[in-house]
Parts: C-alpha cells; sequence; structure tokens
C-alpha cells in the first residue's frame, strides 16, 4: 500500500495476514491493514478525505474512521464495493470497530483535551 508513500495515522491488523505481516527494507508496509484511522488536518483534509481514502479503498483496508479534531467527530466507513458511511460519531459517544472484536473507544477521551 505504497501509492504516494501515503500511510494511515493509526492500523490495525487482525486477520490470517497478519501473522505474515512483513516490513520491506524501507520500513513500509506490504499488504493493506483492516482497520485505517486517519486524523484530519487543516492542512491536508482535502489529501486525507478524497486521495487517501482512494487508496485505502483500492489496498482493501476493511474499515476507514476519519478523526475530525475541529468539529469533534468521526466518521466510520466500511468496505462494501466501495466505502460508505456507516455513521457520524460525536464526541460524547463510544465507538465500536467492527473488524476488532471487542475494542470499543471512548470518544469523550480522545477529545477531552481539545479547546
Amino acid at each position: 500500500m505504497d501509492k504516494k508513500n501515503s500511510g494511515p495515522d493509526s492500523y490495525s491488523e487482525v486477520n490470517e495476514a497478519a501473522q505474515k505481516y512483513k516490513y520491506d527494507s524501507e520500513k513500509r508496509c506490504n499488504g493493506a491493514p483492516d482497520m485505517v484511522i486517519e486524523i484530519l488536518s487543516p492542512s491536508r483534509s482535502k489529501y486525507d478525505l478524497i486521495i487517501k481514502q482512494g487508496i485505502y479503498q483500492e489496498a482493501g483496508v476493511c474499515e476507514y474512521w476519519i478523526v475530525d479534531p475541529e468539529d469533534k467527530l468521526v466518521k466510520v466507513y466500511v468496505q462494501n464495493n466501495g466505502y460508505c458511511l456507516v455513521r457520524i460519531y460525536r464526541s460524547d459517544e463510544t465507538i465500536a470497530a467492527t473488524v476488532l472484536e471487542g475494542c470499543t473507544i471512548e470518544l469523550p477521551d480522545v477529545f477531552s483535551d481539545i479547546s
């Protein structure tokens, strides 16, 4: 998943491929993770929302989260012949990852230090 050296802010591997997960000699990931979390940056939000999403979709990332620190929201997308927006979570909610059984994230904790 090395198109233009784009990588996620965070990712997770949970399938059998994770057992064979390797890095190449330049410490880049070989293959796509099951889940990606992208944190929007004001200066690169268009790139993160359009370009990277296309790269992750093409690579086969199953679940894709976009964290918007400015609006204190998390948008969750899953693959279904392209990405489909599943839900938008507010800063006072809890997210359960689809591909990580039992994994929940308390958004009040995530956004607590953001004014």
